[in-house]
């Protein structure tokens, strides 16, 4: 632990004494954190999707509507 100094009050945290870079040696905080960043890029991938489906399902209206009206918007 010598390129490393404790952080004041962060019993996890140490700093590299060659970089200054803030390190987390806590294995269970930093497991929790991927297990956050996963879920949150698996939202993001979800609300991508819905935002994808709602386009299509808005295309695939408009085209209806169209027929139906025989292209006429009036």
């Amino acid at each position: 632990m010598d390129k490393y100094i404790k952080v004041e009050g962060h019993s996890g945290l140490v700093r590299d004494r060659h970089s200054g870079a803030v390190i987390n040696i806590n294995g269970a905080e930093m497991a929790q954190a991927r297990s956050r960043k996963r879920l949150w890029k698996e939202q993001q991938a979800e609300l991508q999707q819905l935002r994808s489906d709602v386009q299509e399902m808005k295309t695939m209206l408009t085209q209806m509507l169209e027929e139906r009206n025989g292209g006429n918007s009036s």
